[in-house]
């Protein structure tokens, strides 16, 4: 499981994963598309007519796109709620983000990694994310736009199998590609009937407090 997180990246704020140890990241062409369209121009239309990157020099640093990979979990629930210990409701609010704030603050200056404290189950807990953030990225491929939405599908995950909705970007430091030692290998043959399969990303939203009975719906 730590290696299938630290293998996961948050590219332009959806999802992408490592998959090489040299800081290769696969996501999908609608993830990249604006910034694929940033990097077109009157000589060179990505968008309709695909791009690729036979050697390293070729890639194109995509503008203002970032990506991060969430290296560290801290639980601080006793920490934020500690904080709201005998106050009011909206003094207790104010103490918790009081507290929220100083924990972000500490750890970034103490480890220099993005730092962010999560809530979750309506103040249940609190937990200390931490991210090594990226922001050298580079388009190593992209599909014609045609191949990416065959179809037209108003919504992009009702018939992916139809369309080549992918792309490829590499993460740079230094104007060096990033070692990454952790990354999921492409397996061409894909899975099989029975195989256990994990999803891992940074969906917008998730249905973890659905019923079983509503899965099964679903």
């Amino acid at each position: 499981l730590n290696r299938l997180r630290l293998s996961s990246v948050r590219i332009g704020g959806a999802s992408g994963s490592f998959v090489s140890a040299d800081g290769l990241v696969m996501t999908n062409m609608h993830v990249g598309l604006g910034y694929v369209q940033s990097l077109s121009g009157a000589d060179a239309d990505f968008v309709n007519n695909g791009f690729y990157a036979g050697t390293r020099g070729a890639e194109l640093t995509a503008p203002n796109l970032e990506a991060s990979v969430l290296v560290s979990l801290e639980e601080v629930t006793a920490q934020v709620q500690t904080a709201a210990t005998g106050l009011t409701k909206a003094e207790g609010l104010r103490a918790r983000q009081a507290a929220v704030a100083a924990i972000e603050k500490e750890s970034l200056d103490r480890t220099g990694l993005f730092s962010r404290v999560v809530s979750l189950y309506d103040g249940g807990e609190y937990w200390l994310y931490q991210y090594e953030r990226y922001t050298d990225v580079r388009l190593v491929f992209a599909p014609e736009n045609q191949a990416a939405f065959f179809g037209g599908d108003a919504d992009n995950f009702t018939y992916p199998r139809f369309c080549l909705d992918v792309a490829f970007f590499r993460i740079y430091r230094d104007d060096t590609p990033v070692a990454t030692p952790h990354y999921l290998a492409l397996q061409p043959e894909g899975p099989e009937a029975g195989d256990l399969i994990f999803v891992s990303g940074n969906p917008g939203s998730t249905d973890r407090l659905f019923t079983f009975d509503q899965l099964l719906y679903q």
